[in-house]
């Protein structure tokens, strides 16, 4: 964390540059969501985002099209499918956690 609070991150799950972010957002995924459409879709199924990736559905396409944006106001956000994820995502954009001993 820099001298004004702002929290310093590398993020390799989204191959982001080192930088400072305004914040977070996830976007919560279930486990094995599939957000992109399949090779066999039709093109009715496929939904262009502002940033030119294809999703499964025009809610998912909505949802990226907002996490575009506020990527692009300087905020680390991201769809996070699974715990997995998410807990990487977090940890990415906070740090790993220091273990210190407390007493009582």
């Amino acid at each position: 964390m820099d001298e004004r609070g702002r929290v310093h991150c590398l993020s390799q799950q989204v191959n982001l540059p080192p930088q400072i972010f305004c914040g977070l957002y996830l976007e919560f995924k279930k486990e094995e969501e599939r957000l992109h459409p399949g090779p066999r879709s039709r093109p009715c199924n496929r939904f262009k985002s502002i940033d030119g990736v294809e999703y499964r559905t025009r809610h998912f396409m909505e949802q990226a099209d907002v996490l575009e944006k506020l990527r692009q106001r300087g905020y680390f956000a991201a769809f996070a499918v699974g715990y997995d994820e998410a807990i990487n995502m977090i940890t990415t954009y906070l740090g790993e956690p220091i273990e210190q001993e407390v007493e009582f």
